[in-house]
């Protein structure tokens, strides 16, 4: 049994394609032109949360760019979806479910959908993560205490 042909050209790809596959709303690898976003303009846009809603320029991807300085972070929250953190720089405390862990520089941590989580910049400098949301718009339902 030999593999199912490689498409050679975008136009060859495209016609085994059904259209609700492929939108013009969603940035794709068949794009000639690359976007480029400064983060300081997320930051400007979202009030200083970092927030971007990726529906808001053709990424199916969402994500907050966060600058946490010691002792803040984000309270209790959930989202439908997996969270993705990547810990840039600092030493960030993760609470899911309940269980604490102090993350460090370099690490990724994966939140179950679902689960409340919260975290805090636990370190004595300016903490950078990159929580990333598998959505184009993201959704979150905060705790109500």
């Amino acid at each position: 049994m030999s593999a199912p042909a490689v498409p050679q050209c975008r136009d060859e790809l495209l016609g085994r394609l059904s259209v609700d596959h492929v939108t013009p709303e969603v940035w794709n690898r068949f794009m000639a032109e690359i976007r480029t976003i400064d983060i300081a303009e997320v930051i400007a846009a979202s009030g200083g949360s970092g927030r971007f809603e990726g529906k808001n320029h053709g990424s199916p991807v969402s994500l907050f760019y966060v600058t946490s300085q010691p002792g803040k972070g984000a309270s209790k929250h959930r989202h439908p979806y997996i969270e993705t953190f990547v810990i840039v720089d600092g030493d960030i405390e993760v609470t899911v479910d309940g269980a604490t862990e102090l993350m460090h520089s370099g690490t990724i941590a994966i939140i179950p959908a679902g689960a409340w989580h919260e975290f805090t910049n636990r370190g004595d400098r300016r903490a950078l993560m990159v929580n990333i949301h598998p959505v184009d718009e993201m959704i979150q339902e905060n705790w109500a205490e």
